[in-house]
């Protein structure tokens, strides 16, 4: 099963976190083959300032996903004042470490929560918004749906690389979930892919 875990800083954070990002790697290591999505969200202003960290793993029930959810150093530390956590479903046709990044562009995370008055979404809203991503493959590193426990959609993520915020936010304008108003206040976030693989050879977020 997949589960999507989101955890959102507690101010001020940012050297204790420091302190324990091998030790966080070490975890996710044991993890790696099992990941579909990684990394920090990042200030838009600021990148070098992380916001919050996302993974996103494949693992056998929800008993051992809360393992990983609560026992990661950041999370046991106490770093952070939330976690969004849902089953997910990955409804593109690759994960993260599948996709060839173009080293222009920016990366983004987008969470865009289902609008309470259009929990069922129509056949053809959907059937629209599928053909919508596929011809954005080359953005689109990879996406899905959150789920709930009553097996319900609760909201579309997507993690996309374009040129510039604006495009990103063209991408989400033109999406037919937002023509049809079926999102309540999407989000648009700054974010990259996680890892030592993934700094700069100074050793910081691109």
């Amino acid at each position: 099963m997949l589960y999507f875990a989101w955890g959102i800083n507690k101010p001020d954070i940012q050297n204790k976190r420091s302190a324990l990002i091998r030790k966080h790697w070490d975890f996710i290591d044991e993890y790696q083959e099992r990941l579909v999505a990684r990394g920090p969200v990042l200030e838009f202003t600021n990148t070098s300032m992380v916001l919050g960290s996302i993974h996103i793993l494949d693992i056998d029930n929800l008993i051992e996903a809360k393992k990983f959810v609560y026992n990661e150093p950041f999370a046991s530390a106490g770093l952070f004042k939330s976690i969004i956590f849902h089953q997910f479903q990955n409804k593109s046709s690759r994960t993260q470490f599948e996709f060839t990044r173009n080293p222009e562009n920016k990366t983004f995370f987008l969470y865009c929560p289902n609008s309470i008055k259009h929990k069922t979404m129509s056949n053809t809203v959907k059937k629209e918004s599928l053909s919508y991503y596929n011809d954005f493959a080359e953005h689109i590193i990879c996406w899905g749906s959150l789920i709930s426990d009553k097996d319900e959609e609760l909201c579309n993520i997507f993690f996309v690389e374009f040129s510039s915020l604006d495009n990103t936010r063209i991408f989400l304008k033109n999406d037919p979930y937002s023509i049809n108003n079926h999102y309540d206040n999407p989000e648009i976030h700054r974010w990259a892919p996680g890892g030592r693989e993934n700094l700069t050879p100074d050793g910081k977020l691109p």
